[in-house]
């Protein structure tokens, strides 16, 4: 509620001489609201959107069904989609961008595409992961918003690789794994 308040000159259509003119308080109480507050309300989700991210999408020469309806990210390789977030509920776009490109190498290993998926394994959900953050990290780094996301990304790399750190090799073959995602997704294959 807002409260509008003046004071009104005690003038009259016709006032005679004898009476007295004082300022009459004049008052009036409205209701407002927020326009997110109504129906009225359209989410632009434009303003959050980053070109270069989105150029990589749309750009794709095949897109993938991404729904926005869920409480996680994956990609669900049976099905044959991505569950993403909407991008106002990251903390940044550039946290979006990077977590849809994670996703987006993990659909690039389909069997219709780069066919990464052997079996569920626990070294397969090693590789997988880490050649999703590894591409995610090459496509952020292309889209110039590296600089944002490097602490997760590195953290999460990091994360996966101390599990395999007897074997030197091993990360060579991700990043190669994830550079021929990345390939695929820019249309470079």
């Amino acid at each position: 509620m807002i409260v509008f308040w003046k004071m009104l000159d005690g003038k009259q259509d016709e006032p005679s001489k004898e009476q007295k003119q004082e300022p009459t308080p004049y008052i009036q109480y409205s209701y407002v609201f927020n326009v997110s507050q109504t129906t009225l309300y359209k989410e632009n989700t434009n303003e959050k959107q980053i070109l270069d991210c989105e150029k990589v999408i749309s750009d794709m020469k095949m897109k993938p069904v991404i729904k926005n309806n869920h409480s996680r990210c994956c990609y669900y390789p049976t099905a044959d989609y991505i569950s993403l977030l909407k991008i106002n509920d990251f903390n940044s776009p550039e946290e979006y961008y990077s977590s849809l490109f994670h996703e987006l190498v993990h659909w690039t290993g389909h069997q219709s595409r780069l066919n990464r998926f052997v079996s569920k394994k626990h070294m397969d959900e090693l590789n997988e992961e880490l050649v999703a953050e590894l591409g995610s990290s090459f496509l952020c780094g292309l889209c110039g918003i590296s600089s944002k996301v490097i602490d997760n990304q590195a953290s999460y790399i990091d994360g996966w690789l101390s599990r395999v750190k007897d074997y030197p090799i091993y990360f060579i073959k991700q990043a190669s794994q994830a550079q021929k995602a990345v390939n695929f997704i820019l249309n470079k294959n």
